[in-house]
């Protein structure tokens, strides 16, 4: 299955396996599915070890798992998945109340490439729920790719302009930086295990996230990238010291923005703007960025959907600041750095493998060691 990358049709129907152990839920989703040009449901399997023989036996391009079944769960069957057939995109439905954000957290690191949180919508918005996940299929249909932590961390990358060349006024790569902002969406979670558990223990500069979640699982994210990493992350409260040390991971439903103080700067958390498609997004983290560290900034976007960190990188490289894009070729989803790339605001592509140990690079830092601290 690909996908015309002109026109986004696809060149032949996806075939989805749908798995959960409701027959309405399955029957839902089916239609939704077959409702939906160029995808269709190759099969349904009510438990996770029926979806494991149908995977072997139907070769789905994507799989649609529910977390909480009989037998053998969503856990167990997507940990036998992945080990057997790495490539295979899964998306899991999971309910923050019933489920749990941790158990959520546990599927994205056993590979998952996203999740819908089936809590979010009534019985009667089923429709709706429908639409976020043929959004998300679409999605991994188009980042078929093998997730890449290598056994040893790769030697720094040289520096290269931008495959679509470097924004008017961006500044050389320099060491005189006092942020760095990532900006991530769909595939996000492990693209972030990958880089901040190759950061050092004192690395020089204090780091913020927006990573696009639901409500009510960043806190349980910001404890699992903690516990991978040699620096503190946490989940912004605000009024925290924006110092070196320190990752500050956006909640969902607010704003990450930074303040200028005598002392130094700190976070603060807002709702505005209001309405805007992402919250937190990433076009306000980057405007903050650009107001208070102007060209001792640098903006870091990674895989994901959509454009979000685009507009708010233009105000960077007017300020002078460096701006890396995630390389097609290791996306899990190549919307966010295809903006930026495109826009012409890209200092330097880096693939995933190459952003840990480019930073170092730039903090005059020996790069990371893969794998989680000891």
């Amino acid at each position: 299955m690909t996908a015309d990358p002109g026109s986004g049709a696809w060149i032949r129907q996806a075939r989805i396996l749908v798995v959960d152990d409701s027959t309405f839920v399955r029957k839902a989703l089916r239609k939704v599915f077959e409702a939906s040009p160029g995808l269709s449901v190759a099969g349904e399997a009510g438990d996770g070890h029926e979806a494991v023989r149908m995977c072997a036996s139907l070769v789905p391009d994507i799989v649609t798992l529910d977390i909480q079944m009989p037998g053998m769960d969503g856990l167990a069957a997507l940990r036998e998945i992945k080990h057997r057939w790495p490539v295979l995109p899964v998306l899991v439905l999971a309910s923050a109340t019933s489920n749990g954000p941790e158990v959520v957290m546990e599927a994205l690191s056993l590979g998952a490439f996203e999740f819908v949180d089936k809590a979010r919508f009534r019985s009667m918005d089923f429709q709706l729920m429908g639409e976020e996940v043929v959004k998300k299929v679409r999605a991994g249909l188009t980042g078929l790719v093998e997730p890449r932590p290598p056994a040893s961390p790769p030697p720094a990358p040289a520096v290269r302009p931008a495959a679509h060349g470097s924004a008017p006024g961006a500044s050389p790569l320099s060491r005189q930086a006092e942020a760095i902002c990532i900006g991530t969406s769909t595939g996000g979670p492990a693209a972030l295990q990958v880089i901040l558990e190759r950061l050092p223990a004192g690395f020089p500069f204090p780091v913020a996230i927006v990573q696009h979640m639901p409500m009510g699982f960043t806190a349980a994210f910001a404890e699992r990238l903690n516990q991978c990493s040699r620096l503190e992350v946490r989940e912004a409260r605000g009024g925290e010291a924006f110092r070196p040390g320190g990752v500050f991971l956006a909640p969902a439903g607010q704003h990450l923005v930074f303040v200028r103080r005598p002392s130094g700067p700190v976070l603060s958390l807002t709702s505005e703007p209001s309405g805007g498609a992402h919250v937190p997004s990433v076009d306000v983290l980057f405007s903050s960025a650009a107001d208070v560290f102007g060209s001792r900034a640098i903006g870091v976007v990674l895989t994901g959907m959509g454009s979000d960190g685009r507009e708010g990188a233009r105000e960077l490289a007017a300020r002078g600041a460096t701006l890396v894009a995630e390389s097609e070729s290791s996306c899990a989803v190549y919307g966010m750095p295809r903006a930026i790339v495109e826009a012409g605001l890209a200092s330097v592509v880096w693939s995933l493998d190459e952003i840990a140990a480019g930073l170092c690079r730039l903090a005059g830092e020996p790069s990371g060691q893969a794998g989680a601290p000891s």
